[in-house]
């Protein structure tokens, strides 16, 4: 399984300002350290995910933390791995796995309104990105034919997690 590399979409990264709806925006260096805040804290409130159509949960893990960045470890069954999140000098969000070290899935995230959306490496814009994940990041959903890797682990064409809460 590998995923593609590459680089962020072409289009500037957007992220939603609750206190002004209809500005322009949260800067992106001040969204994306506050995301990456909020993600490693959705990490160690919920800890335990579930994977729609399985019965193994998938443990989440805060490895590090650092400035503009984090990695998240997961283990789901006998499979383990690293979540890297990190601040694109793009501006979008970076989102890479891996597992035993081998590149599986890789997106970038933004935040055009109250939920995210994730988008693949050197993606055309589209009315709506092909992953999606809640404003509370406590559900995810990813599309299949856009990262082919996780076909194996999808029960039809979305792989979707939720929180355990």
């Amino acid at each position: 399984m590998s995923s593609p590399s590459g680089g962020a979409p072409s289009w500037p990264a957007s992220y939603f300002d609750s206190f002004a709806p209809d500005g322009q925006g949260e800067p992106p260096e001040l969204a994306l350290r506050f995301l990456i805040d909020h993600f490693r804290t959705a990490v160690l409130l919920e800890p335990v995910w579930t994977l729609e159509g399985s019965d193994t949960p998938v443990h989440l893990s805060v490895i590090s933390f650092q400035h503009m960045t984090m990695e998240v470890g997961f283990r789901a069954g006998v499979h383990e791995g690293v979540i890297t999140f990190t601040a694109d000098p793009s501006d979008w969000l970076r989102i890479e796995a891996a597992i035993a070290g081998q590149p599986v899935f890789l997106a970038f995230l933004d935040q055009p309104y109250e939920e995210h959306e994730l988008w693949p490496a050197n993606a055309t814009k589209a009315p709506e990105g092909p992953g999606r994940m809640g404003k509370r990041r406590n559900w995810l959903s990813l599309d299949t034919e856009v990262w082919p890797a996780l076909k194996p682990l999808a029960e039809g064409r979305f792989l979707n997690l939720t929180a355990v809460e």
